[in-house]
């Protein structure tokens, strides 16, 4: 047998099934001709372990810890290794576990129980989320864990669809699962791991143990009246090699099986940076008809039909390749009446405008993304990512418009797409088990059109003859960006640093055009004419220093400094180029601190400079309705925001007492402010530009909850308190600063008991008022929301839900009653039969009100008729 060196080091990391750390695992150096221990090491806190011996050329390795399975390595690599075991379950004898916490918190892993927090008749898993502690919901869908946006949700520990989960979270029955875990701290690079730590927060979800077959899921059909319909499917096979998703869905129930589409190159953005880099994407400045009530369900005013196919599919060869790639394509088409009543705040009245009518909007949306990562060696890896982009949206809206002595019969069209294309290259390379370099390199190409077609009749109390004109407006974009980073990250005693340094350049074209007939003034003619041709050039350097300093076993100091250089040039047709650059300064500095595993405590200050979008290159009037234009500024504007977040978490694991108490607080400098401009007629004018004078917003909320065992219930409060102290100005004179001052409490009671009914109670309260020296009153409103449900199980396998909501705005209030029914005919079959009747009032609409410092806003939207589904559900591949 041959030996090497004395002296030598085999270092290397063990890790477990999750790809997370083991600590505190004995791994032991074998003799391979006899197996006796030659010499043995431990792991520390991040898994990492060192062996400092003569050895053999051929490594045999031995990983032994309680709890997960001996494991045996066999290798002739000397580079740092990479070690796998796999937990095991610890038979008790004598001893018999007939209580399973609904909640467990181990390390950065906080695991929910799925049973303990749900009755059985959420429609997917976004609705469970709603109902578990530290979990909240946005209205677009984004999912919350202790006050942080997750960055993507798990299936069995693989990623699928990536930072487009809400495929998942909106679609997913919660019967098909067990367990959700919520991973903090998560770091998907192994690589980096014990080199640099992750801020990310990911969800995991655990299925049922007897639905782990080869081809598992659950699909529903379903129909009803007045003509109402709707489909689901939801497939997974999880092989050892090869893991396929599927999730479609079709509905005109209101479901809304995706968000709108959102900006998703700015996911692919090099995650170091303090800013977004706005250079990836180019904008458009029209927005498309869409019904949008706060804080109510889009199921309740969503008169849609959708339609949904995702397919995900990751494969590996076990040695040295992964791809993750998925494909989605969604098609939607909603419609609702419109009745909105705008109140403008001018010097000391106000300017009111309603608008009635009716629209419909649809959207048709492919998407594709592909990644694929080739590890080189056991020390660095390379990564490819491919994503693709193509939508279409269409907005129709047939409206009147009318003003205190003005009328307007309006019928406008808007066309817009979109084209993307993006591709990313990285090289990650770890030169020792403390360094590592990393280095990317992007490209993206964005193409879009956008055609608004307005027509509108216009008379008043003194005309005796109708003026009718049409305006024609089009946008056509093109963009070309590119960009590179090399990162050098370490760890040398207590700190994790990192230095930065990025390049980025974008190229932005735009061409404009308005065409009009018969308009009833010819000063109307030039103010509409706005110029054309611009062509936006920027070019971005970034220099940043990262710093995690573990002053404790429980405290982390994070910072972070960077230098900004960039530079900007302006080209418009008929002028001379507009080039500017400058020097800007970000920092962060966070702290975290944990006592005794009950008390967290979080703070952190930054000072951001932000340049504002290339949109504000734009100069002339943009028509975004047929009775008000927008102005952009001109030319850009940088944005400096200085704030200060906090927050404070307290576990019991005894009691289950939970509580989160947080704040944010900042202040902006140059904001742009909005400017309103009308001189009585039923057009008026918006106008963007930097403000001297900042704005302010500050922010404090509270939820706490607590088991009470007894009664195996759950009881809590929430409670917020914010006021945003904003600049406006009326045509151009700058008002004071006015105070938006807003406060919102809440209650609710979920019960348990081992008996056949339960019930679920939340009130809240929300109240806004704006307080003004320069109008004649103050304004404001109140917002009340009551939600109930009672659930009975009549039998083994029938159960019964009755729901009641009850909201007002002010004066204004309107109530639902929603009756569901589940009868389960065959035991341990996964077949349900499910009534789901909804809006059983038949209420026909729904006003709800909004206050800024520049408006007052009641908008009011029709109301999905009284709705009676009769679905079938079965699992299918249950064991």
């Amino acid at each position: 047998m041959v030996f090497g060196q004395t002296d030598n080091r085999i270092m290397g990391i063990v890790l477990d099934e999750k790809t997370e750390p083991v600590p505190f695992a004995s791994v032991m150096l074998l003799n391979p001709q006899d197996s006796t221990i030659i010499n043995f090491g431990q792991t520390n806190f991040q898994g990492e372990f060192l062996i400092v011996s003569e050895y053999p050329v051929q490594l045999f390795l031995k990983v032994s810890r309680l709890g997960y399975q001996d494991a045996y390595y066999t290798t002739e690599s000397l580079g740092f290794l990479t070690l796998n075991v796999q937990s095991k379950e610890i038979e008790l004898n004598q001893y018999t576990v007939e209580y399973q916490e609904p909640m467990r918190i181990k390390s950065d892993t906080t695991t929910y129980d799925v049973a303990a927090f749900s009755d059985g008749f959420e429609r997917n898993l976004e609705e469970l989320l709603k109902k578990i502690p530290g979990m909240t919901i946005s209205d677009n869908g984004t999912v919350f864990f202790n006050g942080k946006a997750i960055d993507k949700i798990l299936v069995e520990g693989d990623d699928f669809f990536s930072k487009n989960y809400k495929v998942l979270s909106r679609n997913i029955p919660p019967g098909l699962l067990e367990s959700i875990e919520a991973i903090e701290n998560f770091n998907d690079r192994k690589l980096l791991r014990g080199i640099e730590n992750s801020d990310k927060t990911v969800l995991n979800l655990k299925f049922q143990k007897g639905l782990k077959a080869s081809l598992f899921g659950n699909g529903s059909i379903g129909g009803g009246l007045p003509q109402n319909y709707e489909g689901n499917a939801v497939l997974f096979s999880l092989l050892d090699k090869i893991k396929v998703g599927y999730i479609g869905d079709i509905n005109n129930s209101g479901k809304e099986s995706l968000a709108e589409s959102e900006d998703f190159l700015s996911w692919e953005s090099t995650e170091s940076l303090l800013i977004k880099p706005y250079f990836l994407t180019a904008e458009l400045p029209l927005n498309a008809f869409t019904p949008f009530i706060p804080n109510l369900p889009k199921r309740r005013y969503n008169i849609n039909n959708d339609l949904l196919q995702a397919l995900q599919f990751n494969g590996s060869n076990n040695r040295n390749y992964k791809s993750n790639t998925y494909a989605l394509f969604q098609q939607n088409r909603i419609r609702n009446t419109l009745e909105n009543f705008n109140s403008f705040f001018l010097n000391n009245n106000t300017f009111d405008v309603r608008e009635t009518g009716n629209g419909n909007s649809g959207i048709r949306n492919l998407q594709l993304r592909s990644v694929h990562d080739i590890e080189l060696d056991s020390l660095s890896q390379i990564t490819f990512t491919l994503r693709v982009n193509n939508s279409l949206e269409s907005s129709v809206l047939n409206s009147t418009v009318e003003t205190e002595d003005r009328q307007a019969s309006v019928f406008q069209n808007l066309n817009s797409m979109n084209q993307t294309r993006y591709f990313r290259g990285e090289y990650l390379k770890k030169l020792n088990y403390r360094t590592a370099i990393q280095s990317d390199f992007f490209i993206s190409r964005n193409i879009s059109d956008q055609n608004l077609d307005i027509f509108r009749g216009t008379f008043d109390e003194n005309l005796t003859e109708q003026l009718e004109y049409e305006l024609i407006q089009s946008f056509n974009t093109s963009s070309f960006s590119a960009g590179s980073s090399w990162k050098f990250a370490g760890r040398a005693g207590k700190h994790q640093y990192g230095f930065l340094f990025h390049y980025g350049y974008l190229t932005f074209d735009l061409n404009s055009d308005l065409t009009q007939q018969q308009a009833p003034a010819s000063s109307e003619i030039d103010e509409a004419g706005f110029l054309n041709q611009i062509n936006f050039e920027n070019q971005t350097l970034i220099f940043s220093f990262s710093d995690r300093i573990f002053l404790a076993r429980n405290t982390v100091l994070k910072l972070q400094v960077e230098k900004q250089w960039f530079q900007n040039n302006i080209r418009q047709a008929g002028d001379d180029n507009q080039t500017t650059s400058d020097w800007l300064l970000n920092y962060q500095i966070g702290l975290n601190h944990t006592i005794s595993s009950r008390h967290k405590f979080f703070f952190e200050h930054y000072s951001h400079n932000q340049l504002s979008s290339p949109l504000q290159a734009f100069n002339g009037r943009v028509f975004n309705s047929a009775n008000s234009s927008v102005n952009f500024a001109g030319g850009l504007n940088i944005i400096e925001q200085t704030g200060l977040n906090w927050r404070y978490d307290f576990f019991d694991r005894t009691s289950y007492w939970k509580m989160a108490v947080s704040g944010n607080h900042f202040i902006q400098k140059n904001p742009f402010i909005i400017d309103f401009q009308n001189d009585g007629d039923l057009l008026f004018n918006i106008t963007g530009f930097a403000s001297p004078i900042s704005n302010t917003q500050n922010r404090a909320d509270l939820e706490t909850s607590k088991m009470v065992f007894p009664v195996k219930s759950r009881v809590g409060i929430r409670g917020g308190l914010s006021q945003n102290l904003i600049n406006r100005a009326v045509k151009g004179i700058l008002l004071p600063i006015e105070p938006v001052n807003t406060t919102s409490i809440g209650f609710f009671w979920v019960s348990a008991f081992d008996r056949p009914i339960n019930f679920r109670w939340e009130s809240k309260r929300r109240n806004s008022r704006i307080i003004s020296e320069n109008l004649t009153s103050d304004f404001s409103f109140s917002n009340f929301q009551h939600q109930g449900s009672l659930t009975y199980s009549l039998m083994e396998n029938l159960r019964l839900k009755l729901a009641y909501e009850l909201i007002t705005w002010d004066e204004r209030k309107i109530d639902f009653l929603d009756f569901h029914a589940d009868y389960t005919p065959w035991k341990n079959k996964g077949i349900h039969l499910q009534l789901n009747a909804t809006n059983l009032l038949n209420n026909s609409e729904l006003t709800f009100l909004n206050l800024s410092n520049t408006l007052k806003n009641s908008t009011t939207y029709s109301i999905l008729p009284r709705l009676i589904l009769l679905n079938v559900s079965f699992d299918i591949g249950r064991r």
